[in-house]
């Protein structure tokens, strides 16, 4: 597909997502229009037909994102090239069994194992307390957050009787 044939397609495809209004949040529909533009734009760079595309360009396409964007950025793109297919009634290669592999190859690339909460040292206890507010609020958080060290363990002072959080702001 040459470039200005390209371009006029960019322009259809954004017609289409004033459909999506009212159906999905402000904020979905501009995640999604950026995307399909990012997408867009890629395969002109890269010489491939964008609308209605192939699996190879949508896997090579989501793998180039993967390289600085995290695995929920790069399924999120998938998700607007779906979008967009869908709303322009073209063959839909987001379902193929390859870019469900090339997803699971960006998930496995970045996993992020989570890290450990530091322990509540008696550092951190006086660190706590000094930068509470000279107010009722404040003397009650100092009151409970020594009870807390002095006291109980770490579940224990998260919940109060699995009603929520015992400390807020």
């Amino acid at each position: 597909m040459s470039t200005n044939n390209l371009k006029s397609t960019s322009h259809d495809w954004r017609a289409e997502f004033k459909r999506l209004e009212g159906a999905f949040a402000p904020s979905t529909i501009k995640s999604y229009l950026t995307d399909v533009d990012r997408f867009v734009a890629w395969c002109e760079d890269h010489g491939w037909e964008a609308l209605p595309a192939e699996v190879e360009t949508v896997c090579a396409f989501l793998e180039d994102q993967a390289v600085f964007l995290c695995p929920a950025s790069v399924r999120r793109r998938l998700y607007a090239i779906r979008k967009v297919h869908r709303l322009l009634r073209l063959p839909d290669p987001t379902w193929d069994e390859e870019i469900t592999i090339t997803l699971r190859r960006v998930r496995r690339a970045k996993l992020n194992r989570p890290r450990q909460a530091k322990g509540m040292t008696r550092d951190y206890l006086l660190r706590c307390l000094e930068v509470q507010p000279d107010n009722p609020w404040g003397l009650r958080n100092r009151a409970m957050i020594s009870l807390g060290y002095d006291l109980l363990t770490v579940s224990d002072a998260s919940t109060p009787h699995g009603r929520g959080p015992l400390l807020s702001q």
